[in-house]
């Protein structure tokens, strides 16, 4: 089922009943009670529903040229030499001994430590991965780097660092097949950017692919995943019918989009939604076998 088959489901009981006739206010507290749904179901639902297998690329040292810096300044003073995927990642400038952390395209996070000058130079190391707390939850695993044919091996798994006194070096010279990771709170971490990243050590020396198990948040709607940006949703359609519309129909009913539903639909949504919390818990734990069942052989 999509966003838009979901959303003209949700209108049968609404004062408007066509996507044309909704105002801006009315789409979004429609897409609103769709996305409240679909977090609960992720939410209350088993943790299996959460977990996913995350990949990511950290790529090899790249060199920026022809950047004009001041003594002091946090970013270049003409041109963009960093792109937004690069935010977060090592910074080597030349003349400056410290390594620094790009923040923008533009900035870093360290005041530069060199002279004034132009036509400078720097070395980008791809030595993290963004972990955006509205998408990525938590870590459940410990990363792993695939080799070039793209299988995994478990000898180049990364060993976690929680302590930031046994952290490793980030100084210079410090590059090869990464060994340890740290999740930090990053410079970038300003309004809606990234809050936090995975640090590796040592520094990539050429382009890696690492991957990790994870729990993710779901998507969140608009009113233009109504009939503009329309999605698919990633639910059985009877989970749908059973779990997710109910619970977006309550949600509606504090909305000015079922102001007329008389007492009888409003009762028979809200048996509804709960019928619908009872089917969410019931949904299996995971996809394995029933703990604790014995192997008897039949007849016995």
């Amino acid at each position: 089922m999509t966003t838009s088959e979901a959303a003209y489901r949700l209108l049968r009981h609404c004062v408007v009943s066509d996507f044309a006739a909704l105002t801006v206010s009315q789409g979004t507290e429609l897409m609103g009670a769709l996305g409240y749904a679909v977090g609960e179901y992720f939410r209350f639902g088993p943790a299996m529903l959460r977990q996913t297998t995350a990949s990511a690329t950290l790529p090899g040292p790249k060199t920026v040229t022809g950047m004009s810096i001041a003594a002091g300044g946090l970013e270049v003073t003409s041109g963009t030499p960093f792109g937004l995927s690069q935010r977060g990642a090592s910074l080597e400038i030349a003349g400056d001994t410290n390594v620094n952390e790009i923040v923008s395209t533009v900035g870093w996070l360290n005041p530069y430590q060199g002279s004034t000058g132009s036509g400078k130079s720097g070395i980008v190391y791809g030595d993290c991965v963004p972990i955006s707390s509205r998408i990525i939850e938590r870590l459940l695993s410990d990363p792993w780097i695939l080799d070039n044919s793209g299988r995994s091996d478990a000898r180049r798994t990364l060993q976690r660092i929680d302590d930031e006194h046994r952290e490793p070096s980030r100084t210079r010279n410090t590059n090869g097949t990464p060994s340890y990771y740290a999740i930090q709170p990053t410079g970038v971490s300003r309004g809606a950017t990234t809050q936090w990243l995975m640090r590796v050590w040592p520094r990539p020396e050429e382009q890696l692919v690492i991957r990790f198990e994870c729990e993710v948040q779901p998507d969140m709607f608009d009113r233009h995943n109504i009939s503009e940006v329309v999605l698919d949703l990633p639910f059985p359609d009877v989970q749908m019918e059973t779990i997710i519309l109910p619970l977006a129909e309550e949600r509606l009913m504090a909305s000015t989009l079922l102001d007329e539903i008389s007492d009888r639909i409003a009762a028979t949504l809200t048996r509804d939604a709960d019928r619908a919390r009872g089917h969410l818990r019931a949904i299996p734990r995971d996809h394995g076998k029933p703990a604790g069942r014995l192997r008897t052989r039949h007849g016995f």
